[in-house]
């Protein structure tokens, strides 16, 4: 094998394996530059490695090859990507919100600027792009998104709906999280805060008695808090 072989052989690796994870954004970009792939490429070759420096060395060299809004979003994508890999959330929501204004067929830029907004206290706004989010994943089937990811990206969504008032659709997506992942104690936490939103005593007992035979710190931590709400 000479070394162009090599070479290609290697990049077609790299690239099948970030196209396993982000593939609906990384296939519609630079359909036509090698070169550009190249460096794309390379660049979350470095990021997987928290070679940040190097990654956004090369990010800086496609960001001029950018020409069609395919382009433009995968460039975002991954310059938000990384601040997310080196913690800088801040920088990592501004990539990712513009990621998200090409409008990309892809779930996972919607899904962050959901959880930072959500996180950040506005669940109205985060609603949205949980929808989009949602919709988009129950169409991708990647090999990434295990059930638990799914199932947790449910658990996120009813939990917005929940702080809107929106408890029948937030129901909806808590019983879909439970057909997709049937055991999962985090979700019984969010589950309790619905039900006591929505006066379902029976219910909500229901869900804490869960919570308490799996964890019992939760479970004390999630009655504080709905004995908190209930008293405001």
């Amino acid at each position: 094998m000479d070394f162009y072989e090599k070479f290609y052989k290697n990049f077609q690796n790299s690239w099948d394996n970030h196209m396993a994870s982000f593939g609906p954004i990384l296939a519609p970009a630079f359909i036509d530059n090698f070169e550009a792939k190249i460096h794309l490429t390379a660049a979350l070759n470095n990021f997987g490695r928290r070679e940040f420096e190097k990654g956004f060395t090369k990010l800086s060299l496609l960001k001029d090859m950018c020409k069609n809004d395919s382009d433009c979003a995968a460039w975002f994508f991954c310059m938000g990507l990384a601040f997310e890999l080196s913690g800088m959330k801040d920088e990592m929501f501004r990539y990712y919100n513009e990621c998200i204004k090409y409008e990309p067929n892809f779930s996972l830029p919607y899904l962050m600027v959901a959880k930072c907004a959500h996180a950040e206290g506005n669940p109205a706004f985060a609603e949205k792009y949980y929808e989009k989010a949602v919709q988009l994943i129950e169409e991708e089937h990647l090999p990434v998104q295990t059930p638990h990811i799914i199932a947790s990206i449910y658990v996120n969504y009813f939990s917005c709906l929940t702080s809107i008032g929106k408890y029948s659709e937030a129901e909806f997506f808590l019983k879909k999280s439970e057909e997709l992942l049937p055991d999962f104690t985090e979700r019984l936490h969010y589950a309790a805060i619905l039900y006591a939103y929505m006066g379902n005593r029976e219910k909500y007992n229901e869900y804490m008695l869960l919570l308490k035979n799996e964890n019992t710190a939760l479970y004390n931590a999630t009655k504080k808090l709905i004995e908190e709400l209930q008293s405001q």
